[in-house]
């Protein structure tokens, strides 16, 4: 069947090496109008085996492409491919070059939406990349792709926020293509800084669309890595509208280095080190730790009524915490033992009446002790059989104010001239005392009087209670410290 397609404006910002070509989601929506042309009332919003062979380049000054569809039905099912006839220069030989080829199954299946918190609230520390610089220098499309409005980068995944397009794109079926080709971007992203690749999508096993995207709005994409192996990066994406419904679901991207090599990903990007909260990590049944900065508007969608009760009488900074601690605790609770991967996360209540943090199996019963804190940018959450406590502190001299009312004369004297630094020593002793209130489940001044910090380190400390020691851990991420206690 031959298709004649429209070279708009924008579609000349889809660059690659300095070749405009035709964009993968632009392609699926060109074989969704051959199939609905050849069987109308098809529903073409569910794509399985989405095969990417060979770029489709964009001729310059071009008004349009003329190719081919080629489309087989089979039962219920439909195939199609995207194909263009190339005449060679000095014979008469044609050879059909085959860009594109998927299959419409027919009825879209039955998706249940994955809990909230298992998908948006990125966990890990993260990287935030300016848009302007990943458009730059990492995803060098123009303005037209230029969809990505946040993004936020760990070995977890990627949440970004993007949007669908201000350019005129012919609507369709599959809706917008802009949030979708931005989801690819952030994907990209994430394999230049965890896997070194620069990476094209060349495959999708498959994508469901329950509620079609549209121009000019905003939408929480969640890119989740499958592997990384072999220099192939295989994601699962999820776009939610700001309310926290589920738009559409790709799994099994395929992306890989179209380059031969040539292009590499710049240092600045690539991850370095490593967990720089193993030691703490280590030493707990298990932690959670969220950028605040990583919660998108549909992360409210995890929140159970009497959390969302007290979430509504919040000012917005002290609300955005505290939505953070409840997705960390959130994410741990799901990890449990027995709790089961299909439990609403609004059936969830991670806090006591009093306010203090919990961490339930779906029946009710917590079968480990948990802890929680915040501060400007982190919200972590920790477990373990024993009494715990953490704290977290963006360091700066505010710890150096009142400290004859959170410390001890001989601890004044312990952090005076420390080889750390004094600020550094004392917002250890600060934060030692805000994780044994956790620990103890006691009021801070309670806290500052009963804990006696003896010993301040770098990466521990030690401080007694009742005359005995034990030993509180720390780690530093970017200027925020993390202190850990664990007591019998």
């Amino acid at each position: 069947m031959p298709v004649s397609i429209g070279v708009a404006g924008y579609l000349r910002d889809h660059v690659f090496r300095g070749r405009a070509v035709y964009p993968a989601v632009e392609a699926m929506r060109v074989l969704a109008g051959s199939a609905l042309a050849r069987v109308p009332g098809m529903e073409v919003r569910f794509i399985e085996n989405a095969d990417f062979a060979r770029f489709l380049e964009i001729p310059p000054e071009a008004s349009s492409i003329e190719a081919y569809s080629e489309i087989e039905t089979s039962g219920g099912a439909v195939s199609a491919k995207l194909i263009t006839i190339k005449k060679s220069g000095t014979t008469s030989i044609t050879r059909a070059m085959e860009h594109v080829s998927l299959t419409f199954p027919g009825e879209v299946p039955a998706m249940p939406p994955p809990p909230l918190d298992d998908t948006l609230g990125l966990e890990g520390i993260c990287a935030a990349p300016d848009p302007v610089m990943i458009y730059d220098e990492l995803v060098p499309f123009g303005p037209a792709y230029r969809n990505i409005e946040r993004l936020h980068v760990s070995e977890q995944g990627a949440v970004a926020l993007v949007n669908g397009g201000t350019d005129a794109a012919p609507d369709g079926p599959l809706g917008s293509p802009f949030p979708l080709d931005a989801s690819f971007h952030a994907a990209c992203v994430w394999g230049q800084r965890y896997a070194g690749i620069v990476g094209f999508p060349v495959h999708i096993d498959g994508r469901v669309i329950r509620k079609k995207t549209a121009p000019g709005e905003t939408y929480a994409s969640r890119i989740t890595p499958v592997s990384a192996a072999g220099g192939l990066l295989v994601f699962n994406i999820m776009i939610y509208d700001m309310d926290g419904g589920l738009c559409e679901k790709t799994h099994g991207l395929h992306m890989k280095d179209v380059s031969g090599g040539a292009i590499q990903p710049p240092e600045w990007i690539r991850a370095a080190g490593p967990d720089p909260l193993a030691r703490i990590r280590d030493r707990c049944r298990d932690l959670c730790v969220v950028e605040l900065d990583s919660l998108t508007a549909p992360c409210t969608g995890i929140l159970s009524d009497a959390e969302r009760a007290r979430f509504g009488s919040m000012r917005a900074k002290r609300a955005r915490t505290f939505l953070g601690a409840r997705m960390a605790l959130k994410k741990l609770a799901r990890r449990l033992p027995g709790a089961g991967p299909g439990i609403a996360p609004g059936e969830l209540t991670t806090m006591h009446e009093d306010g203090r943090p919990r961490c339930p199996l779906p029946d009710g019963s917590e079968p480990y002790r948990c802890t929680a804190s915040h501060d400007s940018r982190f919200a972590v959450a920790a477990l373990s059989e024993g009494r715990i406590g953490i704290d977290v502190e963006a360091l700066s001299g505010r710890v150096m104010n009142g400290r004859s009312l959170y410390m001890h004369e001989e601890e004044l004297a312990l952090v005076r001239e420390h080889s750390i630094g004094e600020m550094e020593a004392s917002a250890r002793v600060w934060s030692v005392k805000e994780a044994v209130s956790k620990a103890l489940g006691i009021h801070l001044a309670g806290a500052w009087e009963k804990t006696m910090v003896t010993e301040v380190g770098d990466k521990q400390s030690l401080f007694q209670i009742d005359g005995i020691s034990q030993t509180a851990f720390h780690a530093v991420v970017d200027g925020h410290l993390f202190t850990l206690v664990i007591m019998p």
